[in-house]
């Protein structure tokens, strides 16, 4: 079981190269993606990793552009998948992806995978390590083998799987396998591993199931778009062919610890009226594919906002001069954790009276499966 689970995440693991030069970097070579599938509508957002990506032009999948991607670095990518040549008749096909810029092109074949499918697991919460399941899938190919594994939701942000230690990715476990009948229906039987990775080898101890704390502090506020909803530090299940064509779901343990809520600091927390203040901050959304800004230009960015509230002893009035605030792009580096952080300023706006007691500085940054998370700090306007 290790040799298969050692095979199976050397694909399913998203690959990139690193020390690529920050110009003239040559023709565009791509190494991998993740997430690998997309339904046939496209539209949702995937990283590409590889090298020579500086001065790309365009993005294609299956032939087709996408309508919006962003350069990274010269390592990665982000970008909205085309919907799937051929619309329906697509459906549970692959697509290769292509990066073109000035000095040429770089593919990777079979790259995405279009599907419909859904994956169902019962039951799905309340989970402890060695819970018996069963997991169906619906509408993938028929007659496809597949590997049942349970993902670490780290998964997706990790950038160079050569760094990690020796042996079997820390953030993948095979727990069964079944093959669809002729209308792409599988069912697997089978119990969540207990324990995720074997006791005494060098791992990660933050890129397993269940999650940790750490996990959950950095994930928790985060998302997760092909699942379409918020981490809240769960675990994902998937119908796997060989780390290709996924079908996912999310699971959650009974046992997942509770997010930090995000943090606001400011600096300083007293200014007059003119002053400009600093803002940071920890645990906010860890956006894996864009990021958010407040201006939001880029594809994809989610949005953040700025203000000083509380005039004139009014807790929802708030002051017409706003701030600026990004949060960045989620990276997991050599088991580095980074991004999630808050950076902004603030100018404290002449409608705001000098010695305000009741103001506070609020920060909102909105998900992109709507609503927001929000963090405040008091300020002294002398």
């Amino acid at each position: 079981m290790i040799g298969t689970t050692a095979i199976l995440l050397a694909v399913l693991a998203p690959a990139s190269t690193a020390g690529a030069a920050p110009a003239a970097d040559g023709p565009p070579a791509v190494a991998g993606i993740a997430p690998q599938v997309a339904p046939i509508s496209g539209g949702v957002p995937i990283r590409i990793y590889g090298s020579g990506f500086l001065g790309t032009t365009s993005v294609l999948f299956g032939g087709r552009p996408s309508p919006k991607f962003a350069v990274i670095d010269s390592n990665l990518i982000t970008a909205i998948v085309a919907p799937a040549p051929g619309g329906g008749a697509a459906n549970n096909t692959f697509a290769d992806v292509t990066v073109v810029d000035n000095e040429g092109s770089g593919t990777l074949p079979h790259g995405i995978y279009y599907t419909q499918a859904v994956l169902v697991v019962r039951p799905s919460t309340g989970l402890a390590p060695g819970s018996p399941i069963t997991a169906s899938v619906f509408g993938d190919a028929p007659g496809a083998f597949g590997l049942l594994v349970e993902i670490n939701p780290l998964l997706a942000y990790i950038e160079d799987p050569s760094t990690l230690p020796p042996g079997p990715p820390p953030y993948a476990d095979l727990i069964g396998n079944g093959f669809t009948d002729a209308r792409g229906n599988a069912t697997v039987q089978t119990a969540l591993n207990n324990p995720f990775n074997p006791s005494g080898q060098d791992f990660d101890p933050n890129a397993t199931c269940p999650p940790t704390q750490v996990t959950a502090d950095y994930l928790g506020n985060s998302f997760h778009t092909t699942l379409r909803a918020t981490y809240s530090a769960k675990c994902i299940l998937a119908f796997s062919r060989f780390g290709q064509a996924n079908v996912e779901t999310q699971i959650s343990y009974a046992s997942d610890p509770v997010p930090a809520p995000p943090t606001l600091v400011l600096t300083p927390s007293s200014t007059p009226v003119g002053g400009t203040i600093t803002l940071g901050g920890m645990f906010w959304n860890a956006n894996p594919f864009f990021g958010s800004s407040t201006a939001a230009n880029r594809p994809g960015e989610t949005k953040v906002t700025v203000e000083i509230c509380g005039l004139r002893g009014v807790a929802a009035l708030c002051s017409r001069t706003t701030g600026s605030a990004a949060v960045e792009l989620t990276r997991y580096i050599n088991l580095q954790f980074s991004g999630a952080t808050l950076s902004g300023t603030i100018t404290v706006g002449p409608d705001v009276a000098r010695g305000c007691t009741t103001c506070y500085v609020r920060v909102r940054q909105y998900r992109p499966v709507g609503g927001f998370i929000e963090a405040r700090a008091p300020l002294r306007v002398t």
